[in-house]
């Protein structure tokens, strides 16, 4: 109860917070697990493991942050869980601050993942915006006939293909200089 009063003056007005009783592995809510943003537990617990039990979390949804909070200070225990991603450790007894100061880590951490992918998927979409709106243009200058198609095509092909990919083009000249002399006769 007091780990709960905890967790909501940590950030009032901003999460909703639920306890659950798990005590075996059968008793794990795959929608309750997978809602969850953050999940807070012991590593021993009566019936369950609470390493297994992030385990199966994680098979549900990868991106639950975990705290464990734990009476056990063994190597192997803390690094079995940072195998799992669990992001911070607490040794019982701990007090409130540190309850707080944990999940306020895990909070800017979340946050700051959360603001990379927005980052990473808004420059993805405007990479290929640019990219449409040079092939577009492209096929203006090409089609205009105001230069060199072979000049022209030298100078969008690193626009077209950054990553040194390929991009095609259906040169037309001949078929429209073989059209006009169809056209003549």
């Amino acid at each position: 109860a007091a780990y709960i009063a905890a967790l909501r003056a940590s950030s009032p007005g901003h999460a909703v917070w639920k306890a659950f009783k798990i005590r075996s592995l059968d008793d794990l809510d795959a929608a309750n697990a997978s809602s969850a943003d953050l999940v807070l537990l012991d590593i021993n617990m009566p019936g369950i493991n609470g390493l297994d039990l992030i385990q199966q979390i994680r098979a549900i949804d990868d991106m639950v942050s975990f705290i464990i909070i734990s009476g056990y200070d063994n190597f192997e225990y803390a690094k079995r869980a940072m195998q799992y991603g669990v992001q911070q450790y607490l040794l019982k007894p701990c007090n409130r601050r540190q309850i707080i100061e944990a999940i306020q880590s895990v909070k800017n951490s979340r946050q700051k993942q959360e603001l990379l992918i927005s980052l990473k998927t808004e420059n993805l979409y405007l990479k290929r915006r640019f990219h449409d709106t040079m092939q577009n243009q492209f096929l203006l200058e090409v089609f205009s006939g105001s230069q060199d198609t072979a000049s022209i095509i030298h100078s969008y092909e690193k626009l077209l293909a950054p990553d040194g990919g390929a991009f095609s083009l259906l040169y037309i000249t001949y078929l429209e200089e073989r059209y006009s002399r169809d056209l003549a006769r």
